[in-house]
């Protein structure tokens, strides 16, 4: 799932290459919170997927991955991320659309929460390798103590 949110393309390498999935299991085994939200949330993943497309998430092709994907974060942008409703349609509404993402997509909570995570985690750890740094011309941080070769003008 980490390379549906950075995939490697011509541009350079993504998330799978960095290996952001091995930190992402280091992060998660630290936190119980973290642990009861990926492993609820890759099950209502692979439900979703089971139920679309006859397979669990991992073993879908690309372009259904993210196809998925892109469909369980419709979904959160529709019902979550939007300001709260005003009128008593645009209740109705945000009603039927919740509706709609859990009857015909099969949308739970637990898969909103993983995709948010995902978006979160994904990029935070990807962007802290070396390998994000180099694609992108970055060098990496300096030294702690200065530069190797470099005399220090302070006397101690």
């Amino acid at each position: 799932m980490t390379a549906v949110v950075i995939p490697s393309d011509a541009a350079g390498p993504g998330a799978r290459e960095a290996g952001v999935v091995h930190e992402i299991t280091r992060k998660v085994t630290a936190d119980s919170i973290l642990q009861q939200r990926y492993r609820e949330g890759l099950r209502a993943f692979d439900d979703i997927a089971r139920s679309r497309f006859g397979s669990g998430f991992h073993e879908l092709n690309a372009e259904n991955q993210v196809k998925m994907f892109s469909e369980v974060d419709q979904a959160r942008q529709r019902i979550w991320v939007q300001a709260e409703p005003k009128s008593f349609s645009e209740k109705i509404r945000r009603k039927l659309e919740h509706w709609y993402y859990r009857k015909y997509v099969g949308v739970t909570d637990a898969a909103l929460v993983l995709q948010e995570q995902m978006i979160r985690d994904v990029p935070e750890i990807f962007y802290a390798t070396d390998i994000a740094w180099k694609s992108v011309g970055y060098s990496g941080p300096p030294f702690p103590f200065g530069y190797v070769g470099r005399q220090s003008s302070c006397a101690g």
